[in-house]
């Protein structure tokens, strides 16, 4: 941010007001976006006569003040990579109620280490939520401290601040009370297939394409017709974005008979420029399967909420609804004497499709390219080490 520049107006989250800091002062612009907007431009002509105001000295920056100056950079630098920064910011949250106000000067190792013991007790998740995990708390603590590097970079803070705060070692597996992350496992067809009568028509979609081609669920979500070339046996789909377009990698997904199977139902059901997969076929489904319709002339009912549905997906989306699936799933086999099926996730699935080519091919780099990583090293991760082959190597020379 260069010196000159006015300060930002901010939102204060724990107080639900708007703010604006000037000289170390703040200034407090009330609950309305509109009014506030108005308020603050009068405040700065009213305090400097109209022109851009003196800059603030680096120990009077709040930390709340640096952390909006990062949003506004942040929005478009990981704009390819919309799930990535929505993470962030879920995890900036509680970080800024409990030290938004202090001034960032004053943000040292100790402090830093005080927040993250909160993490790993889960004081800031609610009564009764669960802990996060070591690595989970390692990351929220990177970004805590690449905020303060980048305020010291656009010469809001002194160097030495973010330096200091650099130095905290991360927690290490073993040696700290924070809890160890359980590793994701791939998830069993049978699970699978016991869920999928009970997931609405777009998200057993996915489900079932992910299942067949491997693809993270984020690269699935966007999909559009247009985006799919069927000029060939195997379909090609690209991406718009993916995780790795940051690098300048290409992505393409390979798409074979029993995935075409799945897109072809959808495809017939895809509506102008909406995902292939869209929360809004939910409601077509609903009323598919309704007994009664409405009547031709029948007014339309006054809407009790402002609330639309998305064309599109979020992630999470997609994970609450395997969650609710699940549950489901588990009542109805309990009422018919069979056992429940574990919880799962849509990440899992890509588990399992590692774990399936390595083990049809007896390949990690077959395993490697289906998946699109760029090194074996990270398909390793994904790719269980699978019974069968070890079987048949014991079995010829154990």
């Amino acid at each position: 941010m260069p010196k000159s520049a006015p300060p930002a107006l901010c939102l204060h989250r724990a107080k639900n007001l708007f703010y604006v800091r000037i000289c170390g002062r703040a200034y407090y612009l009330g609950a309305d976006p509109a009014q506030a907007r108005r308020a603050y431009f009068e405040l700065l002509a009213e305090t400097h006569g109209g022109t851009t105001p003196p800059p603030t000295r680096a120990s009077d920056v709040a930390v709340l003040e640096v952390f909006s100056h990062f949003v506004g950079w942040a929005e478009g630098y990981y704009a390819s990579n919309p799930a990535t920064w929505q993470a962030m910011k879920t995890g900036f949250a509680p970080f800024l109620e409990m030290y938004g106000e202090m001034p960032a000067a004053s943000f040292g190792p100790k402090a830093l280490k005080a927040y993250r013991a909160g993490l790993i007790a889960g004081t800031f998740r609610g009564e009764g939520a669960r802990p996060l995990a070591r690595k989970t708390v390692n990351q929220r603590i990177r970004e805590i401290v690449r905020v303060f590097k980048f305020a010291a970079s656009e010469e809001m803070i002194q160097p030495s601040v973010a330096q200091a705060l650099a130095m905290v070692e991360p927690l290490r597996m073993g040696r700290s009370a924070a809890r160890e992350p359980r590793p994701v496992k791939p998830v069993a067809w049978g699970d699978v297939e016991a869920t999928l009568p009970f997931l609405p028509r777009p998200v057993r979609g996915l489900v079932l394409l992910a299942w067949h081609t491997g693809a993270r669920i984020g690269e699935l979500t966007p999909m559009r017709p247009r985006d799919i070339d069927r000029s060939s046996a195997v379909w090609e789909y690209r991406p718009p974005s993916h995780k790795n377009a940051w690098r300048g990698q290409d992505r393409v997904i390979l798409i074979g008979p029993q995935g075409q199977e799945v897109l072809r139902a959808a495809l017939m059901r895809a509506r102008g420029g909406d995902p292939v997969f869209s929360p809004r076929d939910v409601y077509v489904e609903r009323s598919e399967r309704a007994t009664v319709h409405r009547r031709a002339d029948q007014k339309p009912n006054p809407r009790k909420t402002e609330r639309t549905i998305n064309a599109e997906y979020a992630p999470n989306d997609i994970t609450r609804a395997i969650a609710r699936a699940v549950e489901q799933a588990n009542a109805e086999r309990e009422r018919s004497g069979l056992p429940t099926i574990p919880r799962w996730t849509i990440h899992q699935v890509r588990h399992s499709f590692a774990t399936r080519c390595r083990a049809a091919f007896g390949s990690i780099e077959l395993a490697r390219a289906a998946l699109g990583h760029a090194h074996t090293d990270a398909t390793a991760i994904y790719a269980e080490a699978d019974k069968a082959l070890a079987a048949t190597v014991a079995a010829k020379i154990g």
